[in-house]
């Protein structure tokens, strides 16, 4: 961990990794999703978020496991490689959602927030 603030403002590239380790669905940009952040009317502008060491900030990833338009079945994701905004380094997370007892999956692909401070998860 570093010794500086970081500072983030966009989005992060996030891709699905199934189990037999392909690649797909980059995920789509949203201002917001329906689980945060909130700001209210929408962003005028992108945040910048500045992180102190051993601080966080947070963004949603949402996708749906409701057979799409054309009956196709959600692609079922074992990991998550996320790239954060303006780095080239990417960190690769399990996707299993323990509430759901699950793998994260989508029939519609993955949509991203922007990157905010938790309290704008927060209403």
């Amino acid at each position: 961990m570093g010794h500086s603030p970081v500072s983030l403002r966009g989005w992060s590239t996030v891709v699905g990794i199934t189990a037999s380790g392909n690649q797909s669905h980059l995920a789509v940009r949203r201002d917001s999703t329906m689980f945060g952040p909130y700001f209210g009317h929408g962003i005028p502008n992108v945040p910048t978020v500045t992180l102190k060491p051993g601080r966080s900030a947070e963004e949603t990833f949402i996708g749906s496991d409701m057979p799409g338009q054309n009956g196709k079945a959600a692609t079922i994701y074992h990991q998550l490689r996320i790239t954060p905004p303006g780095s080239t380094r990417s960190f690769v997370v399990s996707a299993w959602l323990p509430y759901a007892d699950a793998y994260f999956s989508s029939s519609s692909g993955i949509e991203v927030s922007v990157i905010a401070r938790t309290k704008e998860f927060n209403p």
